[in-house]
């Protein structure tokens, strides 16, 4: 949530050619971090609570995350000399990367424990150090990206440091006479479990954000990326919930034997109504309030914007559809989905953008979110037909919403007055909300 609310303030005081850096340097980050690191947290909440010398095993895993926190800094600085020759800008994205990557190894022994309100302190600690960085800063000298990555990297840092203050790290479970032996056992272990989730998430990575290495920083590149970074972040909120719910359900009922294609298709039909009351909501008025919030205008994206959020819901779901592979251990093919699919995705970036631009971006990333879903179909040994009710349900939410905003703007045409919200809320987002209700029950 800070994250998003951040966004917001970013979108509306930088300048478009510094938001666009900003966004290209959190994303190299987030990839140089994914790839090189990112692979350390599964396996350390899988075999953490199971390890028969957990102290010894926590030791090791925080020695891996340094070391290749640092390897995560090095590759992500370095790239973003390539991408954005700024050396200052580089060397924070670079701190940056370092310190995401230890917070997320951070967040995975908290997880692994079940120390949950440890982990609450410590997102408290770094959204108040995040967000007093970024306003100190901007208050005392100006609006820069560059302060913005660096209150990025302040407040990660801060909240690792107090899980290291308040974590006694008990270095005496090392056995000097097998120290280098000991680590490289846990680093197989390791490795072997998290390595091809790691490439898979590194790819959905890229293909979420490869257009930023193309656009130009122009006004229109800027909304582009600013609707885009907020949709993502709306997603998440909206999506995160019932993830975190659905993923272990369909784990276990995999485990009793029965049906997870039930579970999967009833789950991507919530995320429909969810995405769908996301689109109606922005054609309805939702542009105008970002309008006023950002001071940016998203419809001039026109169609481009339809196809963001179309392309962010199969995202969603081909979380869901690529579980049989998860369930079958084909981790591998997988990663190797999603690696296709991302050097898909960067060579139709290079082609058509620098022609077409941001109208080209939203294309491409439609098109290959539909190319990975078809591939995690057909590996993963799932009919197309799994589909047709979540895309019904979701065509149908979009068709209803619209519908519905016309037959209300022939009674009341303004669509910020409180009777237009007041109809809209009666008339759509509580049949809607029931509906959901109904479904998520048959989940729950």
């Amino acid at each position: 949530m800070t994250i998003f609310v951040l966004l917001l303030y970013f979108i509306r005081t930088l300048p478009a050619e510094q938001y666009v850096k900003y966004s290209l340097s959190v994303s190299i980050a987030a990839i140089s971090v994914q790839i090189f690191s990112g692979w350390l947290a599964a396996p350390i909440v899988y075999y953490l609570p199971a390890a028969v010398d957990r102290h010894k095993f926590l030791v090791h895993s925080l020695g891996l995350s340094l070391f290749f926190s640092f390897v995560s800094a090095i590759f992500g600085g370095l790239t973003a000399v390539i991408f954005m020759a700024d050396v200052e800008a580089s060397i924070l994205v670079g701190l940056a990367s370092f310190a995401i990557s230890f917070a997320g190894v951070v967040a995975a022994i908290n997880q692994a424990e079940r120390k949950v309100t440890v982990q609450i302190e410590i997102s408290f600690i770094s959204s108040l150090a995040l967000v007093g960085a970024v306003l100190v800063l901007f208050s005392l000298f100006r609006a820069d990206f560059r302060f913005g990555l660096f209150s990025l990297f302040f407040g990660q840092l801060s909240g690792s440091l107090l899980f290291l203050l308040r974590t006694r790290v008990p270095l005496g479970a090392l056995r000097k006479e097998s120290l280098i032996e000991d680590f490289r056992l846990t680093f197989n272990q390791v490795f072997r479990y998290g390595s091809p989730l790691a490439l898979w998430a590194g790819a959905m990575l890229v293909l979420n954000s490869g257009e930023k290495f193309f656009l130009t920083s122009s006004d229109i590149a800027a909304t582009y990326v600013s609707f885009k970074d907020l949709l993502i972040g709306a997603a998440s909120l909206l999506s995160m919930p019932l993830i975190m719910t659905a993923h272990p359900l369909i784990f276990k009922v995999h485990r009793e034997g029965g049906n997870v294609n039930i579970l999967i298709r009833s789950s991507a039909t919530l995320l429909a109504i969810l995405f769908g009351v996301v689109w109606t909501t922005l054609s309805s008025f939702g542009f105008d309030i970002l309008q006023r919030l950002t001071e940016k205008n998203f419809q001039l994206l026109g169609h481009s914007s339809f196809f963001v959020l179309a392309a962010l819901y199969l995202s969603a779901i081909a979380i869901y559809y690529q579980k049989p592979l998860e369930i079958q251990a084909r981790t591998l093919c997988l990663a190797t989905s999603g690696a296709v699919t991302a050097l898909v995705a960067l060579l139709a970036f290079a082609i058509f953008i620098p022609t077409y631009g941001p109208p080209a971006a939203a294309t491409v990333f439609f098109g290959c979110q539909v190319l990975y879903l078809f591939i995690v179909l057909r590996v993963g040994g799932t009919p197309v037909a799994a589909l047709a009710l979540p895309l019904l349900v979701f065509i149908g939410m979009i068709f209803f919403g619209e519908a519905l905003r016309e037959f209300i703007q022939l009674f009341v045409q303004d669509t910020a007055s409180i009777s237009f919200l007041g109809l809209w809320v009666t008339l759509y987002y509580v049949p809607v909300g029931l509906a959901f209700l109904k479904i998520a029950k048959s989940i729950v």
